[in-house]
C-alpha cells in the first residue's frame, strides 16, 4: 500500500513535469502542503496516513467483525474489498484536489502579476505609454484593423483572440511593436 506522502510526492511530480512541458517555471511552486501532525496517524512501518481515513476504515472492519459466518466470507470480503478501495479512491480524489488547489493559485497569481507588470511597463513608457498611452493603442488597433482588412475577418480575430489569450494584448514590446507598423502605414500613405 502507497503512504499518502508518497503518492503527494508522485502528483507533485507529475504537477512539476507537466508545467514543465507547457512552459511554466516551476520554481514558484510552493513546497508540499505541510500536513499537521493531528491529522495524520502512523502505523506500524511508518506509513502514515490520514486520521479521517484510518477512522472510517476501523469503523469498516467493525461492521463487519463478527458477522461473517464461513458460507457467507467470500461475498462480504468482496464486499469489504469494495468499501475499502472506495474508501482509498475518495481519499486520493481528495488528496488530489487539494494538491491542485494549493499548486493552482501560485500560477493563477504569478500569471496576473506578470500581465499587471507589463500593463504597468506600458502606462509607465515615455516614448509609447503616459500621454502618448491613447495614440498607441488607436495606431495599434489600427494595424490589427488593415489586417483583418488585407486577410480577412476570421484571421484577424484570430489573431485578437491569440493576443488576448496569450496576454500579448497587454505586454509593452507587442504593443510597441504593433505602434511601429503603424507609424510605417502612416508615413507609407502619407508619402502616396
Amino acid at each position: 500500500m502507497q503512504t499518502i506522502s508518497a503518492a503527494s510526492k508522485r502528483l507533485y511530480g507529475s504537477v512539476k513535469n507537466r508545467m514543465g512541458e507547457i512552459g511554466i517555471p516551476i520554481s514558484h511552486l510552493a513546497k508540499r502542503p505541510a500536513i499537521s501532525a493531528d491529522t495524520m496517524v502512523t502505523l506500524p512501518g511508518g506509513v502514515m496516513v490520514r486520521k479521517r481515513s484510518y477512522d472510517a476504515f476501523n469503523k469498516i472492519l467493525g461492521d463487519f467483525q463478527g458477522m461473517i459466518p464461513t458460507n457467507r466470507r467470500a461475498a462480504a470480503m468482496r464486499e469489504l474489498a469494495a468499501k475499502l478501495l472506495a474508501l482509498h479512491r475518495d481519499d486520493v480524489d481528495a488528496l488530489r484536489d487539494e494538491l491542485h488547489e494549493e499548486y493552482r493559485k501560485p500560477v493563477a497569481n504569478q500569471w496576473e502579476n506578470a500581465r499587471k507588470a507589463w500593463r504597468d511597463a506600458f502606462n509607465d513608457d515615455p516614448a509609447i505609454g503616459r500621454n502618448r498611452r491613447e495614440t498607441t493603442l488607436n495606431r495599434a488597433k489600427a494595424v490589427l484593423k488593415a489586417y483583418a482588412s488585407a486577410v480577412g475577418a476570421e484571421h484577424g480575430e484570430r489573431l485578437r483572440a491569440f493576443l488576448a489569450q496569450s496576454g500579448g494584448n497587454d505586454h509593452v514590446e507587442m504593443i510597441r511593436f504593433l505602434d511601429w507598423i503603424g507609424g510605417r502605414i502612416s508615413k507609407a500613405g502619407a508619402k502616396s
